[in-house]
This record gives C-alpha cells, sequence and structure tokens, in this order.
C-alpha cells in the first residue's frame, strides 16, 4: 500500500512540476512574442482555467507527498527527504496566494477591448515569481524521488 502512495506522490508532484515548468519555459515566453491582441486571447482563458484546477493540483501533490512521509520511520533519511519535499510544497502555496494568484485574477478579469496601460509589467511580475515557484517545485520533487528510491 505504501508504495501506491509514494508512486501517487511522485507521479503528481513530477507531474506538476513538469506543467509548470512548461508554462514558465515554453507557454509564457510564446505569449509574450504575440502581438497584444492575441496574447491577451490567450492569457485570458487560460488563467481562468489554470486559476480553477492548479489549486486541486497542489492540494494533492502535497496531500500525497504527506501521506507518503507517514509511511516512513520517523528520523530516518526517507522521512527527512519527504519531510523536506512536503515544507517545499507548503510553502508554495501560500507564495502562490500572495504573489502569483492577485495577478492571475487580474488576467482573467481582463476586458479584452480596453486592457489595463500596466498589463504588459503585470505579466513580466508573474513570470518572475513563477520562476521562483518552479524552482521550489523542482526541489520539491527532487526530495520526493530521493525519499522514495
Amino acid at each position: 500500500m505504501h508504495q501506491m502512495v509514494d508512486l501517487m506522490a511522485v507521479f503528481v508532484t513530477l507531474l506538476l512540476t513538469g506543467s509548470e515548468f512548461a508554462i514558465g519555459v515554453f507557454v509564457h515566453p510564446v505569449l509574450s512574442r504575440l502581438q497584444e491582441t492575441a496574447h491577451a486571447e490567450v492569457a485570458k482563458p487560460l488563467a481562468r482555467l489554470l486559476g480553477k484546477v492548479m489549486p486541486f493540483w497542489y492540494a494533492a501533490a502535497l496531500l500525497l507527498v504527506v501521506a507518503s512521509l507517514f509511511t516512513r520511520a520517523i528520523g530516518s533519511w526517507s522521512w527527512w527527504a519527504c519531510l523536506s519535499s512536503a515544507a517545499l510544497l507548503a510553502v508554495t502555496v501560500p507564495f502562490s496566494l500572495i504573489c502569483l494568484v492577485p495577478i492571475n485574477n487580474r488576467v482573467a478579469a481582463w476586458d479584452l477591448n480596453a486592457l489595463p496601460g500596466d498589463w504588459r509589467s503585470d505579466r513580466r511580475r508573474w513570470d518572475q515569481y513563477h520562476v521562483i515557484r518552479i524552482v521550489i517545485l523542482i526541489l520539491a520533487s527532487v526530495a520526493i524521488v530521493a525519499a522514495v528510491l
């Protein structure tokens, strides 16, 4: 049973990290090169969709890593690695709520006929915060993989 929990924790965490990495490395750089109208027309529905899905995905990753933590001997190396992963995932939640979600909500609420004057700076700031979140997620992923191996 604990092997299934471990497998699911690794799978969900790596999938989350890969998704966020792809957004930061591929999706947003392509969007930033589009003309304003096309950028906004793509960014708004993406912000809405991901704003609805990602909270559940983050919660699932964190809960699975915590469940994996409870299957380990307290104080063992794998317990510490798993605890580190859980802590790092837990840090991403308030960080996202404070730094990224407000910007995402503004993007999701854009009036495509009258974009705010500072919309590009908002997007750049979101991308900067997102890089920090990606680094944290990569560390969390490495830790859960190390704990399971």
